[in-house]
């Protein structure tokens, strides 16, 4: 595996990491929208969480076993 994608596995990849021409290429790419056409659509985890009504829950305190 290379450097940028061991890099890019622990989340430690930032943009000082890329040649000049990788970085003229990720902004080309990024000014054309082809990133977010391969990534899609970012939705925020909190809308993708199913919430709980917190009305319903046991006022008894937790269960005893």
């Amino acid at each position: 595996m290379g450097v940028l994608a061991e890099l890019a596995e622990r989340g430690e990849l930032c943009m000082e990491n890329l040649s000049e021409e990788e970085a003229r290429s990720f902004f080309a790419e990024l000014k054309k929208g082809e990133l977010g056409r391969a990534l899609g659509a970012w939705e925020p985890w909190w809308q993708r969480v199913a919430a709980i009504d917190l009305s319903s829950l046991d006022d008894a305190g937790p269960a005893e076993t």
